[in-house]
């Protein structure tokens, strides 16, 4: 993996900068200094009249996996939780690399989706592969035990994750492009209108990031 770019030998983002990013925002939220960045409570819907709008209820612990070239890691972290003091109901504040009900980070998850959903000839096997090879749990254990831990069917769910906008980090509005997958990687329209949401949304995180 590349020191200075934090990618591996693929070109897709490495553990370094990822692993130090989860260290950071741990580090924040356990501190007790983060504040909520959220712009709206996400059950009532009521703007934050000031920085101190939401109120701290709890700390989550949360397992990240992060891939690092050929393999997974399990990097523990924390996220915080907010009440929102009309509703009074709780939420989890996702930091930009997160996404609600995965483990895997954005950072990791995006490429992939993109190189699926743009590239005609990349099915949902070979876009799990690294260099053609599966991607296995770091471990300590004999070789003989190891079993590939990123199916194809992950990478299915990721795509249907970004394109039905069920993360919480909207993506912004972009210029309309003509753009249309392959033909064979969908059967119905509403399918092929998730492939195009979830390309928006990867695109749109590249220009963020």
């Amino acid at each position: 993996m590349s020191a200075a770019t934090g990618t591996n030998a693929a070109g897709r983002p490495g553990d370094g900068h990822l692993i130090a990013e989860i260290a950071a925002h741990s580090a924040r939220v356990r501190k007790g200094n983060h504040r909520c960045s959220l712009s709206c409570c996400p059950h009532c819907g009521r703007a934050p009249e000031s920085t101190l709008f939401f109120r701290r209820h709890a700390i989550r612990q949360r397992e990240f996996l992060v891939i690092d070239d050929r393999y997974v890691r399990k990097v523990e972290g924390l996220l915080a939780r907010w009440r929102c003091p009309f509703c009074r109901r709780t939420f989890t504040e996702y930091p930009p690399f997160a996404l609600p009900f995965k483990r895997y980070a954005v950072p990791q998850i995006t490429p992939r989706a993109l190189d699926y959903v743009q590239e005609d000839g990349i099915s949902y096997r070979k876009a799990v592969l690294e260099r053609f090879m599966p991607i296995f749990h770091f471990t300590t254990g004999r070789q003989a035990d190891w079993e590939p831990v990123l199916a194809h069917t992950t990478l299915y769910r990721w795509v249907s994750t970004l394109g039905n906008g069920l993360c919480q980090q909207a993506s912004p509005e972009r210029p309309r492009d003509f753009f249309q997958p392959a033909s064979w990687k969908f059967l119905t329209p509403a399918r092929a209108q998730v492939l195009l949401a979830c390309r928006r949304y990867c695109l749109a995180c590249m220009v963020l990031g």
